[in-house]
């Protein structure tokens, strides 16, 4: 159990490490800062008679920081899982 509390450590650390990075890299690289993915939907304009359809860009988002939320929700797992090691070492057996 001590080699899993171990690794428990090591990933919580690793993966707010890289959250940190990649949120760090999001806005000062203007490689990061140019990689968006478009949000956008198609929308149907009957002003003819007729459905006509419409694409329309509702937002843009950086890629990077979903990236980087999802690595500190990771260590966010990790820590709880840490913080409450004696629990969840009970229900392991």
């Amino acid at each position: 159990m001590e080699k899993l509390h171990s690794w428990n450590y090591w990933m919580m650390i690793l993966h707010g490490g890289q959250s940190l990075l990649q949120i760090g890299l999001s806005y000062y690289s203007s490689n990061a800062k140019a990689f968006t993915m478009p949000v956008s939907s198609l929308f149907q304009n009957w002003d003819g008679g007729y459905p006509v359809q419409n694409l329309a860009l509702w937002f843009s988002y950086n890629l990077l920081r979903v990236l980087a939320l999802q690595s500190l929700i990771s260590s966010l797992g990790h820590a709880a899982v840490l913080h409450w090691w004696d629990v969840y070492e009970k229900d392991l057996k």
